[in-house]
């Protein structure tokens, strides 16, 4: 019996597989499959679906190959990018690239051509490189940036930065690699979710704190543009 609500009907992944997570963004989707598999639709303009570059888009959701045997356990969209974490803690990128926003280096990020104007893309995952060979738990994408919770409880940014929503300060406007976020002395940071013209100035920087629960909540970004970059929980020690 088919069932639709408000005109949608249900996605039908390939072989029946049960779908655990999904992330989406303007125009494209992934899925996460109970067995650490990954799904994808949608456009593949920039490579965004991990997807060759021969296939332009897709209407159904299709399997995307994952390095050697690795298990999908995070999945993140941002526009035209997309961030995929593994069980082992490994971190692998695909898409848009021309802020730095999959952190895979400066060859890599912003514009190429004799008018520097087609933004640079990368078609299939790719590995990642963290600083200090740390471990993802978590992913997050804003619209040009991405931030990375690892396993330790460090903060790493990259990508689009004019507005400070890296919360590496606004020295520079991209950062092409994984950078660690400076917390406050003694914090750990236990969650992450990106935001865009996210207006929270009330929790810019270090936000309000909860001292019955010892956390905090903290937004960073641009309070005259109104567009923080991620908001963080981070547990007080």
């Amino acid at each position: 019996m088919e069932v639709a609500v408000l005109g949608v009907k249900p996605l039908r992944p390939p072989g029946g597989v049960l779908v655990t997570a999904v992330a989406g963004s303007e125009y494209h989707t992934l899925a996460l499959t109970a067995a650490g598999a990954l799904l994808a639709l949608g456009s593949n303009e920039y490579g965004q679906l991990g997807l060759a570059a021969s296939v332009p888009h897709v209407a159904t959701l299709q399997p995307v190959a994952l390095p050697g045997d690795a298990r999908a356990a995070r999945v993140a969209c941002g526009v035209g990018f997309s961030i995929v974490a593994t069980t082992a803690g490994a971190l692998f990128a695909c898409g848009l690239n021309d802020h730095g926003q999959l952190g895979l280096g400066a060859d890599l990020a912003g514009f190429e051509g004799d008018d520097e104007e087609e933004p640079k893309k990368v078609h299939g995952l790719r590995r990642v490189a963290l600083p200090d060979n740390a471990l993802a738990a978590q992913v997050a994408c804003g619209f040009s940036h991405t931030c990375i919770l690892t396993r330790t409880g460090t903060l790493l940014g990259c990508g689009y930065n004019e507005f400070g929503q890296l919360g590496l300060g606004e020295s520079e406007d991209d950062v092409p690699s994984a950078q660690p976020v400076p917390l406050p002395a003694g914090a750990i940071a236990a969650q992450v979710q990106t935001v865009y013209r996210h207006r929270a100035s009330r929790r810019l920087h270090l936000g309000r704190e909860d001292l019955d629960q010892r956390r905090f909540a903290s937004a960073i970004g641009s309070k005259q543009s109104g567009c923080t970059g991620f908001d963080v929980e981070i547990n007080a020690v």
